[in-house]
């Protein structure tokens, strides 16, 4: 696996830093926990849905999109219905740890899922990628943590920019939602993040079936840091200059937020990049929604005054 060279940092917010920490200004980045197909949801199976994914990503433009609970199929559908970006698919998760006698018939999210990464080809090449697990053995495909039984994969690739070859590294993951496990994640998600941590711009994102004030936001925002020298993250929505849209993110299919609400985030460092806004896309057709979560979109960077302005 790939990683950046370490080196130290200064982090202080100034504008100027902000321009020159950014790749492309405004940059778009989007967490979709797109619902894997065959589910039972008020949201309906993929072919009721598919359509809506494509008019989200339409409509937004995102730089880059990391989705979560992709199976096979809709994998193969995303990057036939999203030409204008190249993908980093990274591997499946791993097949579950549940014996068969617990479980209640073969499901499709039992073989894993996949946390792709999307990215605008005209903006954006791969200098890095690779992956690893939420377990005490992150390198081992398909590991888990001691009582749970779904493996959680963390897809990661460093983007340098075709215009100025400035870096970004985004890390797309879907947390197991079993409480006992959110801090153990936590950690091994840290250490991964300090251990790749080199002063350019980081993002953290995906499905963290934790709501704020939990371990993993107590993890990543404040006290992990004591122990490691790096700066802490940032929450973006709480960052941000702009917000749309509801708080909560978890809405079961139905478009009414549901417990435990925002459990969808995006996480980043250093504390000088700019956001401009934190979008909760709720965007749906006669009851029909994309997921069960609503996307997220954050807008990094300050926007270039424009009358009329795309969204």
């Amino acid at each position: 696996m790939n990683r950046p060279p370490m080196h130290a940092s200064g982090t202080g917010p100034s504008p100027a830093r902000d321009a020159a920490l950014l790749p492309y200004s405004p940059l778009r980045v989007m967490t979709f926990n797109v619902l894997y197909h065959g589910a039972r949801s008020a949201a309906g199976d993929w072919p009721a849905r598919r359509g809506l994914v494509e008019e989200v990503l339409d409509r937004w433009r995102p730089c880059v999109v990391g989705f979560q609970e992709a199976t096979e199929l809709q994998l193969e559908h995303l990057v036939r219905d999203h030409p204008e970006y190249d993908v980093v698919p990274g591997p499946v998760s791993g097949q579950t740890r549940l014996p068969e006698w617990a479980r209640r018939g073969e499901r499709v999210q039992d073989a894993g899922e996949w946390c792709p990464l999307f990215y605008r080809r005209d903006l954006f090449r791969v200098a890095a990628h690779g992956a690893f697990w939420l377990s005490h053995d992150a390198d081992e495909p398909g590991s888990v943590l001691p009582g749970t039984w779904l493996p959680r994969v963390v897809n990661w690739a460093r983007f340098e920019s075709l215009e100025n070859g400035r870096p970004i590294s985004i890390f797309n993951t879907h947390v197991d939602f079993l409480p006992w496990a959110a801090k153990r994640s936590a950690l091994v998600l840290w250490e991964r993040l300090q251990r790749d941590w080199d002063g350019t711009a980081q993002v953290v994102m995906g499905d963290f079936n934790a709501a704020p004030g939990g371990a993993i936001h107590r993890c990543l925002l404040r006290d992990c840091a004591r122990h490691g020298g790096a700066p802490n993250f940032r929450d973006a929505l709480e960052a941000a200059a702009h917000r749309e849209g509801p708080n909560e993110t978890f809405h079961a299919g139905r478009g009414r937020r549901r417990w435990p609400g925002r459990i969808d985030h995006l996480f980043f460092r250093p504390a000088a990049l700019r956001v401009e806004r934190c979008v909760t896309i709720t965007h749906g057709l006669n009851g029909r929604f994309p997921s069960d979560h609503y996307p997220v979109m954050v807008e990094f960077g300050r926007r270039p005054h424009r009358p009329h302005a795309s969204p």
